[in-house]
């Protein structure tokens, strides 16, 4: 990501450059500017781009969506090799966006470092009050696991210094399954959070997919259960946008990314994954890869390898890093079994549940 980041700060700096000399060369640009700049609205606006520390996640998304479906899609239009690098670029950044969260809540140590590092970086406004400051202090003495909550001030501190990055995860997964799908051409809106008429406003859905009939259908992005799930105010917009544009709204539920319980680390994607993905889609049918028939398995040694399963009997089957759990008794003794083994030992190909709704529209 550095290189691309770098050029983006460059885009950016060039406008400011490019900019300021017209201001100096020209009165008439600078008389409109000022125009500009003295609407009783502007500081709002600009603020909006890098605002204080419990909202700045969102700002902080809608460059990560820029990047990742504004500009680095024309790659994947060019070649069919170039849609694969394509896909999985993205697959990576849903990697990292998982690893970022997790480092960031899972890892006190890490954390306190990164709090540390982003307060030295020199970024302006990065503190815009006290409040602020206190918020950052009382993280910085948190020693333990931060969970996803925006009830959790802790997390709040934490969250706005990612990119939303479960949340933005998620989407991308429902992005890429529709990019390697058949059901239709997906529509990204995430940066158009809010679409506007003459006296009206309403909230829009994550995508608009345009299936091959020129049927139209908005799609919301949620997680099966927890933080990310769909809540009431989320449905309530929905039900505002069906009333205003007719349009049916499906859902998306997306069970993957799960959260390893031991370590609490989020699972990611495995590089046969995202190669098979990237090269031909998900295989019909099939939500999930067996790691014992990949070439990558090396004896059970890949680092990405999931167990579902117990690991106590009578114990809830959840899913866990292999790594994490190899060395318990009771795990060991399933694995002992070569059909058990093949079941239980798996990473997911990315998917979400409401293929069939869309499928029947």
């Amino acid at each position: 990501m550095k290189r691309l980041i770098e050029k983006l700060s460059v885009c950016a700096s060039h406008f400011a450059v490019l900019n300021d000399f017209f201001l100096a060369a020209s009165p008439e640009y600078r008389a409109v500017h000022d125009k500009m700049t003295q609407l009783a609205s502007y500081s709002s606006m600009a603020d909006l781009f890098y605002p204080r520390q419990n909202d700045r996640q969102m700002a902080l998304f809608e460059v990560s969506y820029y990047i990742v479906v504004g500009r680095a899609w024309w790659v994947g239009s060019k070649s069919t090799a170039g849609k694969a690098d394509y896909i999985k670029f993205v697959l990576y950044f849903i990697n990292l966006l998982c690893m970022q969260e997790h480092l960031a809540c899972a890892n006190p140590q890490v954390r306190r470092r990164l709090l540390k590092h982003m307060r030295r970086a020199g970024l302006k406004e990065f503190f815009q009050d006290t409040e602020d400051i206190a918020a950052y202090r009382h993280c910085l003495n948190n020693r333990r696991f931060i969970k996803a909550s925006r009830r959790n001030p802790d997390y709040v501190v934490v969250d706005g210094l990612l990119p939303k990055s479960i949340g933005n995860a998620i989407e991308l997964i429902v992005y890429v399954s529709l990019l390697q799908g058949d059901l239709g051409f997906p529509v990204v809106l995430q940066l158009q959070q809010r679409l506007m008429m003459k006296n009206v406003e309403i909230v829009a859905p994550d995508l608009l997919l345009i299936s091959p009939t020129g049927k139209v259908f908005g799609i919301e992005v949620g997680q099966g259960t927890g933080q990310f799930s769909l809540r009431d105010s989320k449905i309530r917009q929905v039900n505002e946008f069906v009333s205003h544009t007719q349009l049916p709204i499906l859902t998306a539920l997306v069970p993957f990314p799960y959260r390893c319980p031991e370590c609490n680390q989020w699972l990611t994607f495995c590089d046969q994954v995202i190669d098979e993905f990237a090269a031909s889609g998900r295989p019909k049918g099939q939500h999930s890869r067996q790691c014992v028939s990949c070439p990558r398995f090396d004896k059970a040694k890949c680092p990405d390898i999931i167990y579902y399963g117990r690991t106590r009997k009578r114990g809830k089957p959840l899913h866990h890093h292999l790594r994490c759990v190899k060395g318990m008794p009771y795990v060991r003794k399933i694995l002992g079994r070569e059909n058990e083994r093949a079941k239980k030992l798996r990473n997911y190909y990315p998917y979400f549940e409401g293929w069939k709704e869309i499928d029947e529209r």
